[in-house]
């Protein structure tokens, strides 16, 4: 998966090459921005002082390797949902995500993805359906998005949007187990 950098001015954001840029640059280091590098360092022409900004925590990759299970939504729907990274290089995950209908797993969709960490956040895209039984009347969407990394009490947790030109799109949130 290519990840690109858009610039902003002096300010750089990460974005996928199935995600467009954001619309607006925010500011470095707000919550969001995804910024994981120093914003800048100088000296102002109007004073003397030195101008400059930590970087944020960077975040290990092999803490996105494992197992990791939860829920899927759409509009309406909320579905069984899990996946099994594994660190192919660098950054690079490659990986199987299962969806199946809570109470009944005889219905369900295994598809091969690929994925790349940048900044606290698993960038992901599921590339082709391996095996696969979905209700009548149903096909299985390819989802790709961003979901960002959060821990709390000793649990790590992967949450955000995803979506598929030709799906409704929805929520994922899964929990490494």
């Amino acid at each position: 998966m290519a990840i690109a950098q858009t610039s902003f001015g002096k300010k750089f954001a990460a974005h996928s090459a199935f995600s467009p840029p954001p619309a607006t640059s925010p500011a470095p280091f707000e919550p969001g921005s995804g910024l994981n590098a120093l914003a800048g360092i100088g000296r102002s022409a109007s004073n003397n002082a030195v101008n400059f900004s930590l970087p944020q925590r960077q975040i290990n990759p092999n803490r996105f390797r494992g197992r990791w299970a939860g829920i899927i939504t759409q509009p309406g729907i909320t579905w069984r949902y899990e996946m099994r990274l594994r660190r192919t290089q660098g950054s690079r995950f490659r990986g199987v995500s299962v969806i199946s209908v809570p109470g009944n797993p005889g219905i369900f969709g295994v598809m091969t993805l690929q994925g790349s960490v940048v900044n606290r956040s698993f960038l992901f895209k599921e590339v082709r359906i391996t095996d696969q039984n979905p209700p009548l009347g149903f096909r299985w969407c390819l989802k790709g998005g961003r979901l960002r990394f959060s821990s709390a009490n000793g649990n790590a947790f992967l949450r955000g949007p995803w979506s598929d030109p030709g799906c409704n799109a929805g929520q994922v949130r899964i929990r490494k187990l």
